[in-house]
């Protein structure tokens, strides 16, 4: 759990939002223990959310693509997997969707590596045509 979101639901516990906690369907409050007055439908809440930001279009799913995206860029794929609470790689390559920046980023570094090795090479040839000259 990152820092930011454990200070968000301790905040949410402590000022709880009185439309959260209205009363339910068959007249009992829910609990105060829970930080969303959700008690059985998650659906229903994160709906309304959406609805209430403009975020209509965002699935409750695209944060874990979200989530294992992100955390590809600084863990292996394997310890992602691990946070995802997945066995399998390839479930967790399901997950990890590169974005616009990734991919320039990629072809950024393919370019480096490439004139590296171009460099590298005339050098070679540099020292074998001077060496070629000495004799």
């Amino acid at each position: 759990m990152t820092e930011r979101l454990r200070e968000t639901l301790i905040d949410l516990q402590k000022n709880k939002p009185i439309k959260a906690f209205r009363r339910l369907k068959s007249g009992k409050k829910p609990s105060e223990l829970l930080v969303f007055g959700i008690t059985r439908n998650v659906r229903r809440s994160w709906d309304g959310a959406r609805k209430d930001s403009g975020l209509e279009d965002v699935r409750f799913h695209d944060l874990r693509h979200s989530a294992g995206t992100r955390l590809s860029e600084i863990l292996p794929v394997v310890h992602v997997g691990k946070v995802l609470g997945h066995r399998n790689p390839k479930t967790t390559n399901r997950y990890i969707n590169p974005d616009h920046e990734v991919l320039v980023r990629a072809a950024g570094i393919l370019d480096e590596w490439q004139e590296t090795h171009r460099l590298a090479a005339e050098k070679k040839s540099e020292v074998t045509t001077e060496s070629e000259a000495v004799n």
